[in-house]
């Protein structure tokens, strides 16, 4: 259950947010792996599949820069 706020509690919050600045000492995740893991923290509890679709996207793009990649060098030329 949500607490009502009175508008006195609720301006001696802002300021003291104000005051101490919590986004000034927020670091996040330093390392990829961290990144990655907070990066699916939207993804609890609800279907992957926003995740699915960014892998094979990335897949998908990957793929596209192999095939111009044997165009460029060897001249192969593969016709999807």
């Amino acid at each position: 259950m949500m607490k009502e706020w009175s508008e006195h509690n609720r301006n001696r919050q802002s300021e003291a947010i104000k005051k101490y600045k919590p986004w000034e000492k927020s670091t996040g995740p330093n390392t990829n792996a961290g990144k990655e893991r907070s990066a699916m923290n939207a993804n609890k509890g609800k279907s992957p599949l926003r995740a699915i679709q960014k892998m094979i996207t990335k897949i998908h793009k990957e793929r596209l820069e192999l095939l111009e990649w044997l165009k460029n060098e060897f001249g192969i030329k593969i016709v999807l």
